[in-house]
Order: structure tokens, then C-alpha cells, then sequence
């Protein structure tokens, strides 16, 4: 940029020496210091560019990229833009100087001040700009990157011009109302208006400032009256020899003249004519690869209006399975990848750090965590209540497609869907709401204001399968404790205490998996006594686990698990479930998911043969006051076989 500068100064002094007869003397001088200050301004911009980019060089030379820290990143993004907060501080008097003279080589005069009243105004700045308030907001927008004027170059334009206007009536920017604060106060105001945030607006100020030239001293001469025919004749002869000339160096140069300069002028000119037919056809092939990347909105149809009032998000949604096919057809390593990903973790979900919690990066994506849903079972749906059950099944059957329904569906289902399990208001909560929600649960899970909005407002039945899964993790029968509370039967201080720590762990996190949506709560204890059944149904069977594994992952599909397929016998299934791992999860966690009806029959039967096990155990050891023998002694079986070992009592 800097051998540019100094190339162009050269080019554009030979130029007026040989047609600056066409100009006066007095208005070449004042054009050639508009140029000087253009160039020294031009230079600053690139000393602090230059000067940026080394201190952001030495950073990643430095430091290599596993050991940058948020801290150190931060500190040398902060070092970097120091050299442009120095080309701010200058740039000031760079365009006041710049306006000055371009509005005196051309005859422009300088306005008045204006009358500020209360606070700056649009047409306050339009005013010193001779021109109008549309003009002043147009020019905050750069349609070519979509983007918007930084306030501190906008600041820095009003305030140098403000200066202009102040010196000619004898006075300073800021007793004509024009200081840098009120400038501010304007330009959040105008973006404010626009429907911008102003906190954004200045993001890409320094990549712009590469991309700056002569485009407002350009508008002044296309606007400006004063200027005589025959001398902007002469400025336009001037430019096209600068532009002939410019195109002789070699950073300037075509590739048609690469080899040879001038001696390809047929080449240029055919060129040239095939220059709108490359425009017309890079316009088209852009157009496709946007409608083949992003969601087209634009473009609907009466089906699509239609579908939308039942699923809100059916334009995206509607979209995905065509983008994926082309996405696999033109990248097919991309599909590939994602089913050995999903070959590879455990349906597409690894462990972190062996804590109960599970990342799946493809959850909420255009891959919907890696299609997971169309290899899971379909079990009954949860929500059985007469004229619910058929619709119920009806959507969950769409949205295994990602295809989800309104707040009216869903709605209506989680209040009057359940037939035996009341309301689900739970899953009727934003993220936000949700995330307060767990976050007080967190921190007071013992409470009676605890307990009743979690047993009695927002009933969840997946938060009831993962506090489950919790109990079970810490070493308690989950599934007997939540029946009984399911139930209402009185709890014990232990099993209270216990539900209440699971509760705790559950909502902890429920909070990273509400607000990322790439989380999942699963005790990794599970994952180890699944691979336990695997590996002695392999022992039993002979199949190899691997095999019986992807039985397993593709029953939804085929139709036939493991088990179907090879069957244990009675005596392998006892064995099976008689491990202690297998056995320590081998209960029903998946209650609360199940139709409500069978939901509460399992708790019932769950509760049933509890209560069967504690009066066997209680006949064992204790006994009951209700069977004595003659001496009054409690009669136990252990009671029983002491005697009979005895020689007291006899089998006859």
C-alpha cells in the first residue's frame, strides 16, 4: 500500500505537469494538497494496520494454539487496536483538512452555523454538509458490504467539518453545539430509528477502513455547480491518464497483459465484452448456491402456509432433507463421518469425564443429533387419555422427522393428554424459565415449596425417569422410591433425603442442557452394566458382541433385538440377571415414560412385590408376634432352622 502511495503521488505530478494547463494554477495546488493529505492519511492507516498486525504475529508466533488462554487472547486483541484507537485520534484533522480544501479547489462555500436547539438533529448535520437529512442517513449504510459507518469515523466526519464551519464564524465545534458527545448522542439515535443496535454497529470500522478511497470528494464533484464544464472535463482526462498509467505497474496490471505490456489490446477488449456475461453468470451461480445453503422464506406456497399454522418451524424443517441430500451427494465423507460417529459413541452421545452427564454436538443442528430418533424404539406414547392417544401418536410419530408441533398441540397434551398422571406443565416452559426453575432447585430441593412445585404444578415425567436414573446411580431402588411418591405414600427421612439429593444432581444438569441443547443427564454405571449383559449374552451365545450390539441399536428397524435372535434359557437368564451390576439396574426406569395407565399399574406392581420382599425378609430374620410357639418365642425360618439343627423340632 505504502509503494502504491508513492507510485500514485509520482504518476498523478507527471500527469499535471503534462494536462495541468487545464486546470488553474491555483486549483491544481489546492488538488494536489487534497491528494497529499488523502496520501498522508492513507499512510497512517497503514502504519496502524502494519503495526496491528505484527503485535497479533508475535502473539500466535509466541504462544502456541493449545495454550492461548481467554485472558491472553483478550489481552492482545486489546494490544492490537491500540495502533487504530492512535489513527483515530489523527483521522480527525486528516478530513478536516481534506474538506477544507476540496470545498475551496472547487468553489464550495462554507455554510453558516446552525441553530442547535435542545440536542443535535439530523438536519443540523446536514446543514453544515449542504445537503439533506436522507442524504446524512444514506450515507451511514455501505450497500456494497451491507454493513454500517462506525461511530468513530461518523464522529470523526461531523467533528471536522463542524471545525470548518466553527473557524469560518470565528468560533469552536462545541459552542455551535457540535461536540464529540452530542455527535455520539446522534449517531445512536439515528442507528436506534434504522432498528439497529448501536453496540454492534461498529464491528467491522477497522476491516472498512482497507477498503476507503476518494468516494465523498467524488460526490462533491458530481454535486457541486460551481465547477466549470471544461475544468472537470479536465479532471475526468486526468483520472483516465491516472488510470492508464496505474494499470502499467505491476500490481495493477491484468493478466491479459502479463506477458507483454500494451501489446494485448484485442485480448482486453474481447475481454471486456464478455465481462457482463460473467457478471450475469457469477450472479446466477451465487443465487443457486444460496438457495441450495440457506432456508428460502421468500419463496412459499399455499401447502406451506398451510403447515406452518401446525408446525411453526416447517419452513426450515421442510428444507433439511433436501439440503442433506445435496450436502451428501456433493460431500459424501460428510454423511460418511457422521455414521461412524454414530457407530463409534454410544448413539451419538460420549461422556464427559466420566461425570453423569453427555454431549452429543450434533443435537439441535441440521443433522438433529445425528438422526438418532429413527433408530430408537418407539414405545407407547405417555399421553393415553380419550380422543389424546391417536394424536399423540400421530406427532410423535412427525417429530422423529424433526417436524414439531404448535403450542396449541403440545398445549393440550401436557394438560389434558394424561390419563392417570395429571398435567405436564412442565414441558410447556421457555428455556429461561426452565433454567430459574433448576437452578432453584439446585439450590433448595428440600423444601415444601420445593417438593410441592415439582410433585404438584410442573410434573415432568422425564424429570421422574432421570431422578430414577439418579437413585439407582447412588446406590437406592429408584424405581420402589418413586413409586411410592408417585403413590403418596409416606416417605422415610432417608428416602426423602435421597430423592432430594437426585433432584439436586438432575437439575444441575438440566441447566447446560436446557440452555446448549447438547446435553443429555445418564449415569455412566448404566452404559457399564448394558456392556456387562452384552458381554455374558456373548458368553452364553457365542455371538460376538459387536454384533449383538448393532442387533440391538437396529431393532427399531428390523424389528428383532439380541434377544429375539438368540434367546438365553431359563438358567442363563438367572445368571444374567443375578450379576451385581446388571441386577442394580435392572429396574423399571422407563415407568414414567410409558403411558400414563401402565405407568401407574407398574408403580402399583412395583409396590406389590416390594412390599412382598419386606414381609419374606421380615418372616426370615424377625418374624412375626402373631406366630409364636408355646413359650411365647417369635417363629422365624432362621428361628425355625436353629431348632431344627438343634434336634428340638423334627421335619415329621
Amino acid at each position: 500500500l505504502l509503494d502504491s502511495i508513492e507510485q500514485l503521488r509520482t504518476i498523478t505530478d507527471q500527469l499535471l505537469a503534462k494536462g495541468g494547463n487545464l486546470l488553474s494554477p491555483n486549483k491544481q495546488k489546492m488538488l494536489i494538497g487534497v491528494g497529499q493529505v488523502w496520501s498522508d492519511r492513507m499512510e497512517a492507516m497503514a502504519a496502524a494496520r502494519i503495526e496491528s498486525d505484527a503485535i497479533m504475529k508475535r502473539f500466535t508466533s509466541t504462544i502456541i494454539r493449545r495454550d492461548r488462554t481467554q485472558a491472553q487472547w483478550t489481552k492482545a486483541l486489546k494490544e492490537a487496536e491500540a495502533p487504530w484507537d492512535k489513527f483515530h485520534a489523527k483521522d480527525g484533522v486528516f478530513l478536516n483538512q481534506q474538506n477544507a480544501l476540496t470545498k475551496k479547489a472547487f468553489g464550495s462555500k462554507i455554510p453558516g452555523p446552525p441553530q442547535v436547539v435542545d440536542r443535535l438533529t439530523v438536519t443540523n448535520v446536514a446543514h453544515i454538509f449542504g445537503s439533506n437529512a436522507g442524504d446524512v442517513r444514506n450515507n451511514l449504510l455501505f450497500a456494497e458490504t451491507r454493513t454500517m459507518m462506525g461511530k468513530t469515523k461518523f464522529n470523526n466526519h461531523v467533528y471536522a467539518q463542524a471545525e470548518n464551519v466553527a473557524k469560518a464564524s470565528g468560533t469552536t465545534p462545541e459552542a455551535i453545539g457540535f461536540s464529540r458527545d452530542a455527535v455520539d448522542d446522534l449517531y445512536d439515535r439515528m442507528l436506534v430509528s434504522m432498528g439497529s443496535d448501536p453496540k454492534t454497529a461498529s464491528v467491522f470500522e477497522p476491516a472498512m477502513k482497507q477498503f476507503e478511497m476518494f468516494k465523498s470528494e467524488a460526490d462533491v464533484l458530481l454535486r457541486t455547480a460551481a465547477v466549470d464544464p471544461k475544468e472537470y472535463a479536465g479532471v475526468q482526462a486526468i483520472i483516465e491518464r491516472t488510470a492508464r498509467n496505474l494499470e502499467q505497474l505491476p500490481q495493477f496490471a491484468k493478466k491479459s497483459r502479463a506477458k507483454g505490456m500494451g501489446a494485448k489490446n484485442a485480448q482486453i477488449d474481447a475481454a471486456k465484452v464478455t465481462w457482463d456475461e460473467t457478471r450475469q453468470t457469477a450472479g446466477t451461480n451465487a443465487a443457486k448456491e444460496y438457495l441450495n445453503t440457506f432456508t428460502d422464506y421468500t419463496d412459499q406456497n399455499m401447502m406451506d402456509s398451510f403447515m406452518k399454522s401446525i408446525f411453526p418451524f416447517w419452513t426450515y424443517e421442510s428444507q433439511r432433507y433436501p439440503f442433506l441430500a445435496h450436502l451428501s451427494m456433493a460431500r459424501p465423507g460428510t454423511a460418511a463421518n457422521l455414521g461412524r460417529w454414530m457407530d463409534y459413541t454410544d448413539g451419538g452421545y460420549v461422556n464427559l469425564f466420566g461425570m453423569p452427564i453427555d454431549l452429543n454436538p450434533f443435537r439441535g443442528s441440521v443433522w438433529m443429533g445425528g438422526f438418532r430418533r429413527f433408530l430408537m424404539k418407539d414405545y407407547p406414547e405417555f399421553f393415553d387419555a380419550p380422543g389424546f392417544s391417536g394424536i399423540a401418536e400421530m406427532f410423535d410419530a412427525v417429530s422423529r422427522g424433526g417436524f414439531y408441533p404448535n403450542i396449541v398441540v403440545t398445549g393440550a397434551l401436557s394438560l389434558w393428554g394424561s390419563k392417570e398422571k395429571g398435567s405436564q406443565l412442565y414441558e410447556l416452559l421457555t428455556p429461561p424459565f426452565a433454567t430459574l426453575l433448576n437452578m432453584y432447585y439446585v439450590l433448595d430441593s428440600e423444601s415444601t415449596v420445593s417438593k410441592f412445585l415439582q410433585e404438584s404444578i410442573f410434573n415432568d415425567r422425564f424429570k421422574d425417569y432421570q431422578i430414577r436414573q439418579a437413585l439407582i446411580g447412588a446406590g437406592y431402588e429408584g424405581d420402589v422410591i418413586m413409586a411410592k411418591r408417585s403413590e403418596g405414600f409416606e416417605l422415610t427421612e432417608v428416602e426423602q433425603a435421597a430423592i432430594s439429593a437426585a433432584n439436586r444432581k438432575v437439575a444441575i444438569t438440566s441447566v447446560p442442557s436446557i440452555q446448549f441443547g447438547v446435553f443429555r443427564y445418564h449415569e455412566p454405571d448404566r452404559n457399564a452394566a448394558y456392556e456387562m449383559a452384552l458381554t455374558m449374552q456373548s458368553h452364553f451365545t457365542g455371538v460376538d458382541v459387536d454384533e449383538l450390539r448393532m442387533m440391538n441399536a437396529t431393532s427399531d428397524v428390523t424389528g428383532s433385538s439380541a434377544s429375539d435372535r438368540f434367546p438365553l434359557s431359563i438358567g442363563d437368564q438367572k445368571l444374567l440377571r443375578e450379576a451385581e451390576i446388571v441386577a442394580k439396574w435392572n429396574r423399571n426406569i422407563t415407568a414414567p415414560l410409558m403411558p400414563s395407565t401402565w405407568s401407574r399399574q407398574d408403580d402399583r406392581v412395583t409396590l406389590y412385590y416390594n412390599e412382598m420382599k419386606n414381609i419374606s425378609e421380615t418372616a426370615k430374620s424377625v418374624g412375626f408376634e402373631d406366630y409364636t410357639d408355646e413359650q411365647g418365642n417369635i417363629i422365624s425360618w432362621d428361628w425355625l432352622d436353629a431348632e431344627f439343627k438343634a434336634g428340638r423340632i423334627s421335619g415329621a
